[in-house]
């Protein structure tokens, strides 16, 4: 014999009725992240942290011994640090990547930052368009090796972008 509608409507009752009064807090699944990559610097003094705000994620540099911010790297509106480099004891390097909204997946935008760790000689070390931005070809980089043997130089792959390609609607 098959089940009656109203048999399936009291069965169905008894087993929602337990999960329509359960509370589940959605506190930590909602909470964003105050964090998302630490990497230490090579004599253990530094952290280089991406903190994710509102509309893009940044760099901080803080010092270990007392927790103090010593620098910062942002590169504007919807855009995130994708990599972070350590060079030498004392400057980091970045790459920048671009993401509009919060599920949007980031796309590296080439570009590479730098800067000392007490936000000294902060720099832009790779743009797009080159560093003057009159280069009429997008070309992007990205670091290869942090060469730690010589801390005033990195090796990086530089490579054209493909222009050819419909943009995004």
């Amino acid at each position: 014999m098959g089940w009656g509608t109203r048999s399936a409507g009291i069965l169905l009752g008894c087993l929602l009725a337990p999960l329509a009064q359960a509370q589940v807090d959605l506190e930590p699944f909602l909470k964003q992240d105050v964090l998302e990559t630490l990497k230490i610097s090579p004599t253990g003094e530094y952290y280089a942290l991406t903190v994710p705000l509102e509309d893009q994620t940044i760099l901080a540099v803080q010092r270990r011994s007392d927790r103090q911010i010593t620098a910062k790297i942002s590169a504007g509106a919807d855009s995130i640090i994708d990599d972070v480099w350590w060079v030498s004891d004392d400057r980091v390097v970045v790459s920048v990547a671009k993401k509009y909204g919060s599920r949007d997946q980031p796309y590296a935008t080439g570009e590479l930052y730098a800067t000392n760790v007490d936000g000294s000689v902060r720099r832009q070390i790779f743009g797009r368009y080159g560093l003057d931005g009159n280069d009429p070809l997008p070309r992007a980089a990205e670091l290869v090796d942090p060469m730690p043997d010589d801390p005033r130089k990195v090796l990086i792959s530089m490579y054209a972008l493909d222009t050819s390609m419909p943009t995004r609607g």
